[in-house]
């Protein structure tokens, strides 16, 4: 050994020993700390925010609400800066100390209380054992002081190069609740591939990558000195104990636009990005287990909290060039993550929907490796924060693995099916449907002749199956044939790539499928908002931002859409009910909500005479704080309701149906409503509704009060008919021979007259 390289081991060893001798420390308390949700007006705010707390919790920096942690000290002092916000977690320390009590009752399963990174690893060891043949321990690399950083590799039976698939959690120490459920992947891979044939598939297709624990020094530092300590464990001034001083941001760390907006240079700030890019050797090791498998084709970086579906770009809020690619596979991603309990994931690039950041790995995977990377920001929106209750872990895992599975499923496909105009509604008895599908490249070129239907009429029998039509380009028509009225259709989608890859649609067909019932589509009622039908508005300490019917002037807030530029694009015309209507090129916070709520109710709608009715509507939502829509229903004029659904963050238009008797007995004294709130007043918040409907199935054209014509829709057209029914029931019936004269019996007193004509007037919403 040379002297110099005696020198620098001995120089290295001075460092570790040092390193290792700063984390004997006291466990850190937070007596007395509260987390507050700060509602930030201007720069200047923001600023001395700053100055008060560099400890933000949520994933928001930026003019509106923002989640810190104060000292008793800090919340005296921000008693008096004049800043106004809301106490979100009283006292932190209690709730620390619950968690560690749930730690010590809570049955030790895998996925019932959290886990020390040994526990970690021992279960893994475990998926090796059950099943060698498909799970292998893998090292990413060491720590800076020296420990290993254990992963998993998962794939299934096949040679050549496989697609690769990258997912790891708590890159930020304190996030534990991304342990498990990046853990949990791993255990479905696994435990599930005998079993579920949409697992095997992608176990067979993909080499996967796991690691639940990427920041192995200070994650065991959480568990036995600071539970809330968020950087890795360098000690920047070399004195031998953790500070605040201490420790690199590894999500700022990472070696693509590094020390740019949104990264501190500060050793002190949560945010340090460390003294050059990948000088970590935590982020060193990812660098280089990346860039030595050129297969890897996603990446999951896993965090909390704020309910969030991350892409590029953090460093710029200018756009990627696979923004719509991103877009579209993280709109699915908030689909399927809804699905199990409706929990609400808003999508976006990282510098608008949540703040600028720089350096962050999510940027450097895709923007130097070219890996189609996501960054997830798991449960809650701010009533827990970091310290997630154990008994929210199996609902986290649920929830995110369909989307995780989805993520692997789109980067590795060999071509990738979409339907344009999506699967139909229904299905008309006696009729062939027509569904377009877009076969587009993936791993594979598309075999133009490899595209199939598949469909079965018997819940569980076998599928019958019938090629696509190829009509050019990416394009193919699928055709389902004449079903009865009734027949509980199920189908779903196979194409083929020219090396013999195939891909479904849905994700996980056939034990996902589509299904559209086959009967009579009746439309008791429908709004698209274009005239007034009779909707009301209320307002309770509202100060702005109340419902209006007209077309919407979007609105952008930090790069993201606030309020929708046009009314939902599935629908028809140019109007839709919104919070507030402002001014071209005026600001997001104008005209949105400012305290309330804002109701918006329907007219009564009657539900009595049809057949399993659903209702349906599409709704828009955003909220730069944790403000919420929330849907209601009522079957008693508005007596009582119930809950449908409590929308967080989401600016988009989705659609959502939902089946009436799920809920409440259908009558004929429906009502549905849509309420946002901004109270307290901390930030922007924008609703919107359209497109809305009363609908149901029936294998037998309903008897409808009203319809006189029975075109199975109660409209202006029905008044001459009416009349006619009153005044002259023979012609009526010579008229309309199809039709029965009872149509006119609107109060149900088994008689035509006068007296049903008030209730006519009512239906028509005249």
């Amino acid at each position: 050994m040379s002297t110099r390289t005696a020198i620098c081991a001995t120089c290295l060893s001075a460092l570790l020993a040092v390193s290792a001798s700063a984390v004997v420390a006291q466990q850190v308390r937070y007596d007395g700390h509260r987390v507050v949700r700060v509602n930030v007006a201007s720069a200047d705010q923001l600023k001395l925010l700053l100055t008060l707390t560099d400890d933000v919790w949520s994933h928001h920096i930026d003019i509106g609400p923002v989640d810190v942690r104060v000292s008793p000290a800090e919340y005296e002092r921000l008693l008096v800066s004049g800043l106004r916000f809301q106490t979100m977690i009283d006292n932190v320390q209690q709730q620390l100390d619950r968690e560690a009590a749930q730690q010590m009752i809570a049955p030790r399963g895998a996925f019932d209380a959290y886990m020390t990174n040994d526990e970690v690893n021992t279960y893994m060891d475990g998926l090796v054992a059950l099943r060698p043949d498909l799970a292998q321990p893998i090292v990413i690399g060491t720590t800076l002081q020296g420990r290993t950083i254990r992963g998993l590799r998962i794939t299934g039976p096949g040679a050549g190069l496989k697609p690769g698939i990258l997912y790891h959690g708590v890159q930020h120490s304190r996030e534990w609740i991304t342990v498990p459920v990046t853990l949990y992947v791993a255990d479905q891979l696994v435990r599930q591939y005998d079993f579920d044939g949409y697992i095997r598939e992608l176990v067979d297709r993909c080499e996967w990558f796991i690691v639940p624990v990427f920041n192995v020094d200070a994650y065991l530092y959480t568990w036995t000195n600071d539970r809330l300590w968020r950087k890795n464990l360098r000690d920047n001034d070399l004195n031998g104990t953790i500070t605040s001083a201490d420790g690199v941001d590894l999500n700022r760390n990472w070696g693509f636009q590094w020390g740019g907006e949104g990264a501190s240079a500060t050793p002190s700030s949560q945010t340090y990005r460390g003294p050059a890019p990948f000088s970590e050797p935590e982020t060193q090791a990812f660098r280089d287990f990346i860039t030595a498998r050129p297969n890897i084709v996603t990446h999951n970086d896993i965090h909390s909290y704020s309910q969030l579906i991350l892409w590029p770009w953090g460093y710029q809020a200018a756009l990627s060039p696979d923004n719509a690619t991103f877009a579209l596979m993280g709109a699915r991603m908030a689909d399927l993550i809804r699905a199990p309990y409706g929990t609400n994931f808003s999508p976006g690039p990282i510098y608008t929907n949540i703040y600028p950041a720089s350096g962050v790995s999510v940027d450097w995977a895709y923007g130097d490796q070219g890996i189609l990377s996501f960054s997830y920001e798991l449960r809650d929106t701010g009533t827990y924060g970091f310290v997630l209750p154990a008994t929210q872990i199996m609902p986290s895992c649920v929830e995110t693995l369909p989307a995780l599975l989805y993520q692997a499923d789109y980067a590795s496909a060999p071509v990738r099916i979409a339907l344009p105009n999506g699967p139909p509604r229904s299905i008309p008895p006696g009729e062939t449907v027509d569904i377009l599908v877009r076969v587009t490249p993936g791993a594979q070129q598309v075999d133009l002749g490899g595209a199939s239907l598949h469909f079965r009429t018997v819940t569980s029998g076998a599928f019958s199956s019938t090629p696509l039509t190829h009509l050019g380009s990416n394009d193919f028509l699928a055709t389902l044939p004449p079903r009865n009225c009734g027949d509980p259709t199920e189908f779903y989608i196979v194409a083929s790539g020219d090396l013999g890859g195939q891909a479904r649609s849905p994700e996980g067909a056939p034990l996902a499928l589509y299904a559209a019932p086959v009967g009579i589509e009746t439309i008791a009622f429908e709004d698209n908002f274009e005239t007034d039908r009779g909707w009301t508005v209320t307002n309770i300490a509202l100060t702005s931002g109340a419902w209006v019917r007209e077309d919407p002037i979007g609105t952008t807030n930090s790069g993201s859409p606030a309020q929708p530029e046009d009314d939902n694009p599935a629908g028809v015309g140019t109007q839709c009910y919104f919070t507030g209507q402002g001014v071209v090129g005026g600001s997001a916070g104008a005209a949105d909500v400012d305290g309330g709520p804002t109701i918006l109710t329907s007219p009564m709608l009657d539900a009595s005479v049809l057949s399993d009715p659903w209702i349906s509507f599409a709704r828009w939502l955003y909220s730069n704080g944790n403000d919420t829509m929330v849907v209601e229903l009522s079957n008693d004029n508005g007596a009582a309701w119930v809950t449908l659904e409590t929308v967080t963050n989401d600016p988009r238009w989705v659609t959502r149906e939902f089946r009436i008797a799920d809920y409440v007995v259908p009558t004929g004294q429906m009502r549905i409503r849509f309420s946002v709130a901004d109270n307290p007043n901390n930030s922007v918040t924008e609703g919107a509704v359209d497109d809305v409907r009363l609908t149901s199935f029936t294998c037998q054209t309903p008897i409808l009060p009203g319809d006189m014509n029975c075109d199975a829709v109660i409209d202006a057209i029905d008044v001459s008919a009416f009349v006619q029914a009153l005044l002259d029931p023979d012609g009526y019936a010579a008229a309309f021979p199809s039709c029965t004269i009872s149509r006119a019996d609107i109060n149900g007193d088994q008689l035509v007259n006068g007296a049903d004509i008030n209730g006519f007037v009512s239906i028509l919403g005249v």
